[in-house]
Order: structure tokens, then C-alpha cells, then sequence
């Protein structure tokens, strides 16, 4: 019985994180402003991207990297299921390498999160979540 109620409990309070999260993105994007978004990444970021990237792969060299868009404005949580919603520069690139069998496994989706010109957190298509360093 205690179990059962200290799921419920842990239950309720993420679920809880998620409607306080986006009631606080919703006034935030009202007022934002391209200033609010603090300075962009460094010259050189796309290097570090590339980095990370190619040292989670299985066979980096066979690695295909294409950059979906120019740095741009987004909003994501200030951490793991927290009610702070932060203001970031994001890049999006798109990998396609070998697998442990040597066939390519298709494109899959990084995105990398920049705050005041440092890394912020990314993410991987593949972990399905955010990273956050």
C-alpha cells in the first residue's frame, strides 16, 4: 500500500512540473525578446558539436553530418522535469553512420542547446532526452 501511494505521489508531482512548465514558457515567449536569449555560440561551436558527435558513434569515420539550420531562438527546461523554462540557441544536425554490422542506419537527429556561448545540454535521437552539461 505504501509503495502503490508513493507512486501516485511521484506521479502527481511530475505531471505537476509539466502544467507549471508550460504556464511559465507561455509568459515567458510573451516578452522574450532576442537579447533574452544571452550571447550566441562561439565561433567554432559546430567543431565542438562535431566532437560529441562523432565520439557516441560506433564507427566515426563513416559518419555523414549534415546541418539542418542556422543557429535559432528555442526554449526548453532549465533541467530534467523542471518547472523552469530556460531561453537557449539552438543547432540542429542530422547524422547517418555505420552500425557494428557496417550498414548505415539513416539519418538521426542531434540538437544542441547553446546559453551565454557555452553548451548547454543536447540531445540525441537516439537517447530520446535531453543531456544536460
Amino acid at each position: 500500500m505504501k509503495n502503490t501511494l508513493l507512486i501516485i505521489l511521484i506521479g502527481l508531482a511530475v505531471c505537476g512540473c509539466g502544467t507549471v512548465y508550460e504556464s511559465r514558457r507561455s509568459e515567458l515567449l510573451k516578452t522574450a525578446t532576442e537579447a533574452d536569449y544571452g550571447a550566441k555560440p562561439p565561433s567554432g561551436y559546430q567543431e565542438t558539436e562535431k566532437t560529441l558527435i562523432l565520439n557516441s558513434l560506433k564507427d566515426p569515420e563513416s559518419a555523414r553530418l549534415i546541418p539542418d539550420s542556422d543557429v535559432v531562438p528555442f526554449i526548453m527546461q532549465k533541467g530534467f522535469a523542471s518547472p523552469t523554462p530556460v531561453l537557449v540557441w539552438a543547432h540542429t544536425v542530422r547524422v547517418n553512420a555505420k552500425n557494428g554490422f557496417g550498414g548505415y542506419v539513416g539519418f538521426k537527429l542531434y540538437q544542441f542547446a547553446w546559453k551565454d556561448g557555452r553548451l548547454f545540454a543536447h540531445f540525441t535521437e537516439e537517447n530520446g532526452f535531453w543531456i544536460y552539461d
